[in-house]
């Protein structure tokens, strides 16, 4: 009995070692990682960008740099893309005062929405404005945002397309008006 509880406890040592080991490993990779993701986000943008949002804001930086759109916008008027915890109810904000972009914390891990909201709220950095469908719609409660563009959801990522591309043509004509 003696043997088999000693045999147990370097057992035990053993694992927690390598468990260790393994995790210090891991945290390292993710540090690299992070680090690397970084300096991706500050060279296509000064602005500090909270990680979870970074996929989205590069995505939105390299289809407006794609359309000729200038992304100095972006940094000309905010400083932050934070989430923060906000009401029930909110999904984000712009606010030009503090230059910055808020998202409710809530829907951090929800890339759909996720999305839809940091696409919405560049969209005002841009200069546009509250509309009755697509992109800078208002008022929509998650399961309609997933209906409209989840395939899980019985949504398409054809009519997340179509109304990006929406967005893209009224920001393009916001440009060309101030001219």
């Amino acid at each position: 009995m003696k043997k088999l509880i000693l045999l147990y406890i370097v057992f035990y040592i053993g694992m927690s070692t390598l468990l260790i080991t393994c995790a210090s490993k891991q945290r390292q990779v993710n540090r690299e990682h992070n680090k690397i993701t970084r300096q991706i986000i500050k060279k296509a943008t000064p602005v500090f960008v909270d990680y979870q949002a970074q996929k989205y804001v590069l995505e939105f930086y390299k289809e407006a740099e794609s359309r000729g759109i200038r992304t100095e916008v972006i940094k000309e008027n905010i400083d932050d893309i934070i989430f923060y915890p906000l009401e029930q109810g909110y999904y984000g904000f712009y606010s030009p005062q503090n230059r910055q972009v808020v998202i409710n914390v809530v829907y951090a891990n929800d890339s759909i929405i996720l999305k839809k909201v940091l696409y919405h709220e560049l969209g005002h950095v841009f200069g546009k404005f509250h509309t009755f469908s697509g992109v800078m719609q208002t008022g929509l409660y998650p399961k309609t945002i997933h209906s409209r563009y989840s395939p899980v959801s019985g949504g398409s990522n054809e009519q997340w397309e179509i109304d990006k591309e929406v967005l893209w043509e009224s920001i393009l004509k916001n440009l060309d008006k101030s001219k």
